[in-house]
């Protein structure tokens, strides 16, 4: 930040310099006397007739614009918006000068507009520099993944980006549309493609607003990483609290949808964190900035296995011990990956910290409670304690889940042993991750 403000303002002071030079040496003394007499005419002109250009208002506002146009040349990325600014910084230069002739103040525009102008060719020049071509390389790699102000600050701090293969800790957020082939069953194939964009459009600018990264957008969802570009020790708290905040837009979401194509997309979002490869992936225009992982391929399961459970957002193991004291959850599945043997603990996502109310927070322990009985095998006791676990008036999906999973295993105790026996593991306390 403090390199590009500096090379702005020798910029922006040099082109003010020699515009005033030139002003001084009488360069702009037609312009002035043009000024007059195109002002003099104005209807709200109270200009004498003996006005000359006032030095108070010309320079001043010359050093001004030509700094102003400087920094956003050199700082902001993309040319249409530098290019934008400095037309807008151009045209009140013009507008001051009606400006001030109501106030008597005869005021120059030609020689600020040069001075914006200057400072916008020098700004483009700068960005064919070394430094500009570095600006230009980064851009290539992180534009359109992270907001405008996210990816203006890493623009301007590139250090605290590395670039080079590496491991970080790293928090995945997927989401999906879980019915998206019932939807399209259900639209035309221009309709679903309009939808599919809506959706992530909608999300994706949410998400990336918030300091997600966009790493990958395709037709049932998209991917975004938290902790990546710029490292993170709160990666996987920042994930839950905007993992939960996207959840109430999805909502609005979902009804302007079904507002435009009569139906209702139904969504799942998996979090997982872990030690993952972040670097620069691929070569030439296909290049991107990136992270490479188990904890992608699991993530996207279970923002699918949302909608066997009824919930809507599910966080591995990892994610809730990270976020632990930030974030309310409970208990879904224990999960088990026969080729390792091992088990994954999978977490249903429900508040911030402190935000559940007592019978909320009562309700979530009971279920809890309902849970570890069942591992345990003490299918009534479990079933007393989900039962004291139900709200009224409340819809719980993933209570309605494990309520049924017990009248299964209760009516049908031989195919659940065989099960187990086979896998090796307990009757009731886990489920095939290749089964998500």
């Amino acid at each position: 930040m403090l390199r590009y403000l500096g090379v702005s303002i020798v910029i922006g002071l040099l082109v003010s310099l020699l515009v005033g030079a030139f002003g001084e040496v009488g360069l702009f003394a037609y312009f002035g006397d043009l000024t007059f007499d195109v002002l003099h005419r104005f209807p709200l002109s109270s200009l004498p007739d003996d006005a000359d250009v006032s030095r108070w208002w010309q320079y001043p506002v010359l050093v001004i614009a030509a700094l102003a146009v400087a920094w956003t040349s050199v700082d902001i990325a993309g040319a249409w918006r530098k290019f934008s600014i400095a037309l807008a910084v151009a045209g009140l230069v013009l507008g001051l000068s009606f400006t001030l002739a109501v106030w008597g103040q005869l005021f120059e525009p030609l020689s600020g507009v040069l001075a914006v102008a200057g400072s916008y060719l020098a700004g483009a020049l700068h960005s064919r520099s070394l430094g500009g071509t570095k600006q230009k390389a980064f851009l290539s790699l992180l534009g359109g993944r992270l907001s405008g102000s996210g990816l203006n600050t890493l623009v301007a701090t590139p250090s605290k980006v590395k670039m080079a293969g590496g491991e970080r800790d790293v928090t995945v957020l997927v989401l999906r549309v879980t019915n998206m082939v019932e939807l399209g069953e259900k639209l035309k194939g221009g309709e679903l493609v309009a939808l599919a964009n809506f959706l992530n459009g909608a999300a994706g600018e949410f998400l990336m607003e918030r300091g997600g990264y966009l790493e990958a957008v395709g037709p049932e969802g998209l991917r975004v990483l938290f902790g990546l570009p710029e490292a993170s020790d709160s990666h996987a708290a920042d994930a839950c609290r905007v993992a939960m905040d996207l959840r109430g837009k999805l909502s609005s979401v979902a009804r302007e949808c079904e507002g435009r194509w009569l139906q209702v997309p139904e969504f799942g979002i998996g979090l997982m964190s872990g030690r993952m490869a972040v670097g620069v992936f691929g070569t030439g225009g296909l290049a991107h900035f990136g992270a490479v992982g188990g904890e992608t391929e699991f993530a996207r399961r279970l923002a699918g296995a949302n909608r066997s459970y009824g919930s809507s957002i599910l966080i591995g193991a990892r994610t809730q011990q990270l976020a632990e004291g930030v974030v309310e959850v409970r208990p879904m599945e224990m999960l088990y990956e026969p080729e390792g043997g091992i088990m994954f603990e999978v977490y249903e996502l429900l508040a911030r910290a402190g935000e559940l109310s007592p019978d909320e927070a009562s309700s979530r322990d009971a279920f809890w409670q309902g849970v570890v009985n069942l591992r345990q095998g003490l299918m009534q006791e479990s079933i007393q304690q989900f039962n004291r676990a139900r709200l009224d008036g409340v819809l719980d999906p993933p209570l309605d889940y494990y309520i049924s999973k017990i009248d299964w295993l209760m009516s049908h105790p031989a195919e659940a042993s065989e099960f187990a026996d086979r896998h090796g593991v307990p009757m009731s306390g886990a489920r095939l991750m290749e089964a998500l």
